[in-house]
């Protein structure tokens, strides 16, 4: 009783007792609610910034410069793109795309890091434009601008012939050559062929115009597309020699187009199938 009566004489004079103390107050989960889970908080994943762009493993380039490129030669690139925070749960995913006069000349798609290339044919300006998410979240993309002037005309001619000596050689359409696959299998053009899941599928054949001298050399470009959306593409001369990895089960579409000297001509399908993604 004497001890109560001086505790309150104590708290009525203003004086405090006892040192004060945090008490932690305890939040009750909801049912089926794990212990502490509304403690956690999640981390916010936000877009971040591109680094420059490395051209032939030597140069570097801000977003937005004019680049020199050549004509048939191999135009390497690699940056990469920093989400923040820089940790494993906030990780970007990219892609990338080539085009030319609004038509597309190779893309693909990759993960913080990119590293990839193409080949300039023909005079004019390629656009190279880099597009970046984090954790799905679209991030502002940057372009570069990748101009070439040094490609020789074939001659002056109108596309339908090139000038000769004596007169115009005709340059006409010829044919495609059996495609090879895995440097062993040869198929005809429109076979179907059994495809493998997260197996490197080579490939390879030719074009010949007719004459088949220099004057009558042809161009090619190929694509693989599977429902419609492009999985790869690229350009070449009178050979290919590509491949591409198909990830999931379904039909790849190989579909390969030549020109000779400008003359487009007929283009030829492959089907590729898949059934062994599990």
């Amino acid at each position: 009783m004497k001890k109560s009566f001086i505790l309150l004489l104590l708290m009525l004079a203003g004086i405090q007792p006892f040192a004060q103390t945090r008490i932690p107050v305890l939040v009750k989960e909801r049912p089926g609610e794990p212990a502490n889970a509304r403690v956690k908080t999640s981390v916010a994943c936000d877009c971040g910034a591109w680094g420059n762009l490395i051209v032939n493993d030597r140069v570097s380039y801000k977003s937005g410069n004019k680049i020199t490129g050549n004509c048939n030669r191999v135009f390497r690139f690699s940056t990469f793109y920093q989400c923040r925070p820089s940790g494993e749960s906030c990780n970007a995913g990219s892609t990338w795309q080539v085009t030319k006069d609004g038509s597309m000349v190779k893309n693909n798609t990759s993960g913080k890091n990119i590293s990839a290339d193409f080949t300039p044919t023909g005079n004019g300006t390629y656009v190279l434009t880099l597009n970046a998410t984090c954790n799905n979240k679209q991030c502002d993309p940057v372009s570069y601008y990748i101009v070439v002037t040094d490609c020789k005309d074939n001659g002056g001619g109108d596309g339908g012939g090139v000038s000769g000596g004596g007169g115009t050689v005709a340059c006409d359409c010829g044919a495609w050559g059996n495609l090879i696959v895995n440097d062993r299998v040869s198929y005809k053009s429109g076979n179907k062929i059994t495809g493998y899941c997260n197996r490197v599928f080579r490939f390879s054949t030719f074009y010949q115009c007719r004459p088949s001298d220099e004057s009558c050399n042809a161009g090619t470009t190929w694509q693989v597309t599977k429902d419609g959306a492009m999985i790869k593409n690229n350009t070449s001369g009178k050979n290919i020699s590509a491949d591409f990895t198909p990830t999931n089960n379904g039909t790849y579409t190989l579909t390969l187009n030549a020109t000779c000297n400008n003359k487009r001509c007929d283009p030829v399908s492959y089907s590729i199938v898949v059934s062994d993604c599990k």
